[in-house]
């Protein structure tokens, strides 16, 4: 009878690990992940726990996400284009770099996520919880953000071009260089936001 190598007998006790409940979903991506598994595409991972998760450049598009937990997760870089993240939580999270084009995040909690050059264009933010997040140089060009809560933040040179804004809060925001040409942003949140300077304004004049 041929001898099982060692690696297969790790690898079989990992996933009796798994099946017998010994490691969560989260630590199974984890685990996948550190051995240089990077595409997670695709897959249904519902309420999946990867709470402070080291996971750089991971491939999480089209995935299914719906209460997932990402508080304080590194994902720069990140795919996440159409991915469906429905009342999922990354506050916290590092988001800078990632691709979340078309990705549903409504009503997740993303307060103090950094998301600074992040592509959201077409993203749906609606009832999202952006409140003090770093949105600098991010792409939400036709992105939802109605009812969205930014209250105290950084949108400094980012792209709204022909975001939705309704009742988007911006109290405190500060929104210098960015652009908000055909937008639907009325003059009364515009006069709650923390700075507006150089920004372009929904009619394309640029404020001094």
């Amino acid at each position: 009878m041929r001898p099982v190598s060692l690696r297969a007998t790790l690898l079989l006790i990992c996933c009796l690990a798994v099946a017998c409940g010994y490691l969560t979903p989260g630590e199974e991506l984890v685990r996948q992940y550190k051995r240089g598994e990077r595409d997670f595409s695709l897959q249904t991972l519902d309420e999946i726990n990867l709470d402070s998760a080291q996971l750089p450049g991971v491939n999480l598009s089209l995935a299914s996400l719906r209460n997932a937990v990402f508080r304080n997760a590194d994902l720069s870089d990140a795919n996440l284009n159409g991915a469906v993240l429905y009342q999922a939580d990354l506050r916290g999270a590092n988001l800078s770099g990632a691709d979340l084009r078309t990705a549903g995040l409504y009503e997740s909690a993303m307060g103090g996520a950094n998301l600074a050059q992040a592509l959201l264009q077409g993203a749906i933010l609606a009832e999202t919880n952006l409140q003090e997040a770093s949105l600098a140089g991010a792409d939400l060009e036709d992105a939802v953000l109605a009812r969205a809560d930014l209250k105290g933040a950084d949108l400094t040179g980012a792209n709204l071009q022909n975001a939705d804004l309704t009742r988007t809060q911006l109290r405190d925001a500060t929104l210098d260089g960015a652009n908000l040409r055909g937008t639907n942003v009325t003059e009364g949140q515009l006069a709650k936001a923390r700075s507006l300077q150089g920004t372009t304004l929904p009619d394309g004049t640029v404020h001094e």
